[in-house]
């Protein structure tokens, strides 16, 4: 093979190379953020570990052949901080949250991918048995970021596990589905120590509670809307539920546009029963879409300030 073959070669790897930094960052910047559902918002944000380290490796192609080894790891590397910098920066004035984390993350994606393509390349003497471990090194990096990914998976699969129960504290991933809206959780044992339920503590501030969200998503089949929960002083407590659906999320949130029940939660344990029927037909102007509910929330006023309830299961009947 000529010298002037292997030129070409280089030329067209090195083309090739910048085309696909270009792609890869022109999506990453532009792609629209997502709407649908915690697992596909985390794979999104987990895509960017192997888009990075792609662009990683291709900066490392585009180095100058004669530079040492480790300038042009050094450089690859360094280029890649500040195009991962700079993408997050372009996300800021979107509606996407730019962030160290999602910065680290693409950090450890491209140091994963140079480490792994050492071994792996002619351009790079590996003393004989290192390689293996490079590429372990490698793996490890990269695995590290997206860890986040795969605890969604899992909750994911212990959501449908414990179908037709909407909401259980006992379960491994249950702070998955929920975010906590002005209160404090402190998880509680029955008397028994059987069951794991949720003290939520309301605080000084707007329409505390707590939100459930990503819940299993088709209650169609079902008749009524089961929630177990406790008030432990010894007035009533004002409390309030909502579900909404995914169009209601879309839209502009009005409140005539979900299901709201406001009731007086007397002092004890109470199985409060909501028919699936009344939620559908909750909204003013549609029917709510029973195949997908996006959420559930359990609040009370900032005038509740102070006071306390006990959540311990949610379910479908």
């Amino acid at each position: 093979m000529t010298r002037n073959t292997l030129s070409s070669r280089n030329i067209a790897t090195r083309v090739l190379a910048g085309i696909v930094i270009l792609v890869l960052l022109l999506v990453t910047v532009m792609a629209q953020p997502s709407h649908s559902g915690t697992w596909l918002r985390t794979f999104n944000e987990a895509l960017h570990v192997p888009v990075f380290g792609v662009i990683a490796v291709c900066l490392l192609i585009l180095t100058p052949g004669h530079w040492s080894s480790r300038m042009r790891l050094l450089v690859a590397m360094l280029a890649t901080v500040v195009l991962a910098a700079l993408s997050e920066v372009a996300q800021i004035p979107t509606a996407r949250d730019a962030s160290l984390q999602d910065l680290i993350a693409d950090l450890l994606g491209a140091a994963g991918f140079l480490v792994a393509a050492i071994p792996l390349s002619s351009s790079f003497s590996v003393r004989k048995g290192h390689g293996r471990y490079l590429v372990l090194l490698g793996a490890l990096l990269v695995a590290w970021p997206l860890a986040p990914l795969a605890r969604v998976s899992a909750a994911y699969v212990e959501r449908s596990q414990i179908s037709p129960s909407l909401v259980r504290f006992d379960t491994r991933f249950a702070h998955v589905f929920f975010r906590l809206q002005n209160t404090d959780l402190r998880k509680i044992e029955d008397a028994d120590g059987d069951s794991v339920y949720a003290e939520i503590s309301l605080k000084d501030a707007p329409w505390p509670g707590i939100v459930f969200h990503d819940l299993w998503p088709d209650w169609e089949s079902h008749r009524t809307l089961m929630v177990a929960i406790e008030n432990p002083e010894s007035t009533a407590l004002p409390i309030n539920i909502r579900v909404h659906d995914l169009e209601h999320r879309w839209s502009e949130q009005n409140y005539s546009d979900r299901f709201n029940k406001q009731m007086q939660l007397e002092p004890g344990v109470h199985t409060l029963e909501f028919a699936i029927a009344d939620i559908r037909d909750a909204p003013a102007d549609r029917t709510m879409d029973m195949a997908h509910i996006d959420g559930l929330v359990v609040f009370a006023t900032q005038q509740e300030a102070g006071r306390k309830f006990v959540l311990r299961e949610i379910w479908l009947d």
